[in-house]
């Protein structure tokens, strides 16, 4: 599993990643994750909405 430098185009392989800068406007513990894993509301300006999971507590 991994990727191979050599044959992977950085140009294509980023383009289906989207990224935004937000605001985190609330927090709550993800009801379906056994660990710590919360589920984030986030304001991008225009659109306020569910942030993709992941953030976890350290």
């Amino acid at each position: 599993m991994g990727i191979d430098v050599d044959t992977v185009d950085p140009a294509t392989l980023l383009e289906d990643v989207e990224m935004r800068v937000g605001a985190v406007t609330g927090a709550e513990p993800s009801p379906v994750a056994e660990t710590d894993l919360y589920d984030l509301e986030a304001d991008f300006g225009r659109v306020t909405g569910p942030s993709a999971p992941g953030a976890h507590r350290q």
